[in-house]
């Protein structure tokens, strides 16, 4: 599933992965990271590391007829403005360690998270049911009037 989305990074894990204990443990290390992103934003070498990487890739991409015809049909799905692919390296280049964490103030509230979980899909194939505690999922605080 990972590889359908684009993810070319190797996983590497054991029988483990799957269990309770394992899900809280990277549920913890994920909301720490999310934290200290709202709190302090990330070190400015970091994020010219990542900038860097993005627009050699971008550079890569540029040359290849399935990234246009990827990014055409995409904007053409969601009608967005195809000349916004003009502007990337502008917006990449503006991002910065303050910029992030100002949009991680603003979009990571946890009072509106959902947690999932992808279980391996041997779990459907033998029938196993997937723990049903494994991730709970937190609930906004009274009086919250948000819609769901």
């Amino acid at each position: 599933q990972a590889r359908e989305l684009g993810i070319k990074t190797p996983f590497l894990g054991g029988d483990t992965w799957e269990t309770p204990e394992f899900i809280d443990v990277g549920k913890k290390a994920v909301e720490g990271v999310l934290d200290a992103a709202k709190k302090n934003g990330f070190a400015e070498d970091l994020v010219g590391k990542v900038k860097e990487q993005q627009l050699r890739q971008r550079e890569t991409d540029l040359k290849e007829n399935g990234f246009w015809l990827g990014e055409l049909l995409e904007a053409a799905r969601f009608n967005d403005d195809p000349t916004r692919l003009l502007r990337y390296d502008d917006l990449v280049t503006k991002v910065t360690s303050r910029a992030l964490r100002d949009a991680a103030r603003t979009y990571l509230d946890p009072r509106r998270v959902v947690a999932g979980v992808l279980y391996p899909e041997s779990w459907l194939k033998a029938s196993q049911t997937p723990p049903a505690t494994a991730m709970p999922v937190s609930t906004p605080p009274a009086g919250d009037k948000t819609k769901k």
